[in-house]
């Protein structure tokens, strides 16, 4: 049994499946805001599985705040799922 708890996690330590960048420090500062505003929200939607993992992000942040008004509504499982 040790054997095997041992194995699973050599096992988990040498996966390294995720990356993270850092878009922005602060999504209250102005260049966040412009890169927010340039967006077509809608077309983003349509994009699926080929948006960029930045146009998610904006995209996420959209469903969660809808600043602007850039979506008809706030929806926090599509922010959740695309954050």
């Amino acid at each position: 049994m040790l054997k095997v708890a041992v194995s699973i996690l050599i096992l988990l330590a040498g996966i390294n499946c995720a990356k993270a960048d850092i878009l922005y420090q602060d999504n209250l500062s102005d260049s966040f805001g412009q890169e927010y505003s340039c967006y077509n929200y809608y077309q983003l939607i349509d994009k699926g599985s080929k948006r960029t993992p930045r146009e998610e992000y904006f995209l996420a942040f959209a469903y969660l705040i809808n600043e602007n008004n850039v979506l008809k509504e706030t929806n926090v499982c599509k922010a959740f799922t695309w954050f």
